[in-house]
């Protein structure tokens, strides 16, 4: 059989010719790959035939109105002025400075343990309850039939039962199924 390359043997030796290419064509790729990166390139030969463009106006946006883009420069200037001053900017009272009552979290039910005499276990919004330990914000009176019995206090008092991967929604007072943060 005719080997494709004269330098090398079919059995896979290299001869003292292929020896000598192949350490030419290394010396030759070596010599190329040096000196090309180090050719002087004279870029400034060729001049541009329209002038670069102009840089856009500094408060120009692509996702914000030129009202946002005001309120926002407003905003930073007023920080800015309170970092230097080491005065808290003047801010209109509102509801934000009204002190906020906590709300009541939704309560989502992960799984139910009935080990009878009256002995239970609820997971619920991360909580292992049982009759002896109760969640911060609600409590869980009793447990029947795969479902937990849960009193919530506060401004809105309410009483209501979920069965595990329910989820008692404290903004519209009713239940789904699944997890509702």
């Amino acid at each position: 059989m005719m080997p494709l390359i004269p330098a090398f043997r079919p059995s896979g030796h290299i001869g003292e010719g292929g020896r000598r290419a192949l350490l030419l064509g290394t010396r030759l790729w070596l010599s190329v790959a040096i000196c090309v990166p180090l050719w002087p390139v004279n870029l400034a030969a060729e001049e541009p035939s329209q002038p670069p463009p102009s840089p856009p106006p500094a408060n120009a946006s692509l996702m914000f109105s030129e009202a946002d883009v005001a309120a926002v420069a407003k905003a930073v200037a007023a920080l800015e002025r309170a970092q230097e001053t080491g005065i808290a900017a003047e801010a209109a009272p509102g509801p934000a400075d009204a002190p906020q009552k906590p709300k009541t979290p939704n309560i989502y039910v992960s799984a139910i343990v009935e080990l009878g005499d009256g002995d239970w276990t609820v997971w619920a919004n991360g909580y292992r309850i049982g009759p002896k330990e109760q969640a911060p914000d609600f409590k869980v009176v009793g447990v029947k039939d795969n479902a937990a019995e849960i009193v919530v206090g506060g401004d809105q008092p309410a009483r209501f039962r979920l069965h595990p991967d329910q989820t008692w929604r404290s903004d519209h007072h009713d239940i789904v199924e699944g997890i509702f943060p």
